[in-house]
């Protein structure tokens, strides 16, 4: 990397940005929320490649990160949504919550919707991956408790989410004894005979703190029995998109090396096929139970990546009726999964499904063009046939639709759908072409 690259550092940011340090107060002890900082492990991924980048998290000031407009902190790249995540100030940590973004938020390699953050996690936007460092270790304090927070430590997100939960129970049990030894003390008045005041035994404390206890225990043993299946579906849901998402890209990153395929004779994509296949029957077995957007987003893209290897050899072989079958039985179990996708949900979580339902009306439209190619390839008078005019108009509409299309979808086919793409562009470089120039024959020969 030249020089002149390595002094291209980006740091998110100001002075002016920043709020007065306050910091947290927690047992009488004010607990300053760390001076820690983002720093992305491949700027290569962002737009303009900057050598270094950098998202500083200070004086306890909530922060979001995309690539909008309305994020505090935006980071030029198609990865992130436009409002991403946010990173809040806690009791001497920082903590992240996914903002509902397309691609999730992942911290050590576990999707999370929010969480506390370690010294030294590595927190994912998308594909996009950050370290997080703070300038030094803190300590947590409250009433009778004291937690330092070490530079490493080996558990996971799951394993701090049931940390809280712990917590939290374990503060529940502990308030109600508090309760049970500070009720007053009864005196019990003989007036018979004189006596001093009858004290509560210490088995009867005991019972006390034991029935106490096996209800707390109870009530979390019941909601864990109800609450754990809908938890490990969700977790499930979690895991089927992240595998989804790295099979989308190991068959994208081929494609691209496969840029010349449309000039090929003969192109197999078996090993493609049966990744995407299983993937796709992973997301159908979720979505028969219930609706969900992301899920239906993440099938259809998967979907249009296995139809587009199937539908390149067809069309290379020129077999039209075979294109057109591939073409209906990919709309049918597209606007199937589009009725999984929960009613009212976020476009941005939906979009990529949005975008496949243009695309199978853009295959229809090449398929058109390249029936006409193939059936009139020769403009000249010598020609045995010559393509009636009346089609050759209803054509010039379907280029309407066909420009339409193309435009609107161009993000996504030079990004994940490679080999459509290269198809689209033979298909305006050659048939399209031989339109327009049927079209001027035909006016120049009435």
């Amino acid at each position: 990397m030249s020089d002149q690259n390595e002094d291209k550092t980006v740091v998110l940011g100001s002075d002016a940005q920043r709020g007065p340090d306050k910091g947290n107060k927690t047992g009488g002890k004010l607990v300053e929320t760390p001076t820690a900082r983002l720093i992305c492990n491949d700027p290569s991924q962002i737009d303009g490649s900057p050598a270094e980048l950098i998202v500083p998290l200070v004086n306890g000031q909530t922060q979001t990160i995309g690539r909008g407009d309305a994020s505090s902190f935006i980071i030029a790249s198609r990865k992130l949504s436009r409002q991403h995540a946010r990173l809040f100030p806690g009791v001497g940590a920082w903590g992240v919550e996914d903002m509902n973004s397309t691609n999730g938020v992942y911290v050590n390699g576990h999707k999370i919707s929010t969480t506390w953050l370690k010294h030294e996690d590595e927190v994912r936007f998308g594909s996009l991956a950050f370290r997080y460092e703070i300038d030094r270790p803190m300590v947590q304090a409250g009433r009778g408790l004291s937690m330092s927070v070490p530079a490493h430590q080996d558990d996971d997100v799951s394993d701090r989410t049931m940390m809280v939960g712990s917590l939290g129970a374990g503060k529940a049990v502990l308030e109600a004894v508090r309760k049970i030894e500070s009720q007053p003390k009864r005196v019990i008045d003989d007036f018979e005979d004189e006596a001093e005041p009858k004290k509560p035994s210490v088995v009867g404390k005991m019972l006390a703190r034991t029935t106490i206890l096996l209800g707390l225990l109870g009530i979390l043993g019941a909601g864990g029995y109800f609450y754990y299946p809908i938890y490990k579906k969700q977790q499930d849901v979690a895991t089927t998109i992240e595998r989804s998402a790295q099979i989308r890209k190991r068959v994208v990153d081929r494609a691209i090396q496969n840029t010349g395929g449309v000039s090929k004779e003969i192109i197999t994509f078996e090993q493609d096929l049966n990744d995407l296949e299983a993937a796709i029957e992973d997301s159908r077995r979720f979505l028969a139970s219930e609706q969900n957007a992301k899920l239906a987003d993440v099938a259809a893209r998967m979907r249009f990546l296995a139809f587009e290897r199937e539908f390149l050899p067809v069309f290379l072989k020129g077999d039209i009726p075979a294109l057109r079958v591939l073409i209906d039985r990919l709309n049918g179990e597209v606007e199937n999964i589009a009725t999984r996708a929960a009613p009212g949900a976020d476009h941005l979580d939906t979009e990529g499904l949005a975008a496949v339902r243009e695309l199978v009306k853009l295959a229809g439209t090449v398929t058109t063009f390249r029936a006409f190619a193939l059936e009139f390839p020769q403009v000249s008078k010598l020609a045995p046939v010559n393509p009636p005019k009346d089609r050759v108009q209803m054509l010039e509409t379907v280029k309407t639709d066909f420009t339409r299309i193309r435009r609107a979808s161009n993000r996504f086919l030079s990004v994940d759908y490679i080999l459509f793409n290269s198809i689209v562009k033979v298909v305006e470089e050659k048939d399209m072409a031989l339109l327009n120039q049927w079209k001027e024959f035909l006016g120049s020969n009435p």
